[in-house]
């Protein structure tokens, strides 16, 4: 994953698996981010399966040196 602020991207090597129909897409409370230990909520979900991607906004920005992790 790469996070840029509030911004967490995850890229995929197989988009057999992401479909970016809108009546498909994950809810926001699908996915659970926790930063340095707290929870950060996922505001959107945006898939994109040309780019092998699936972008999470979150709440608050994550700083630098912040472990982040997507369950």
């Amino acid at each position: 994953p790469k996070v840029n602020a509030s911004t967490l991207v995850l890229s995929f090597e197989d988009a057999g698996n992401l479909d970016a129909d809108a009546s498909r897409k994950p809810a926001s409370g699908d996915f659970t981010v926790l930063v340095a230990g707290e929870r950060n909520a996922v505001t959107n979900v945006l898939v994109n399966a040309q780019e092998k991607t699936v972008t999470l906004t979150l709440t608050r920005p994550v700083t630098a040196g912040q472990t982040t992790t997507v369950a």
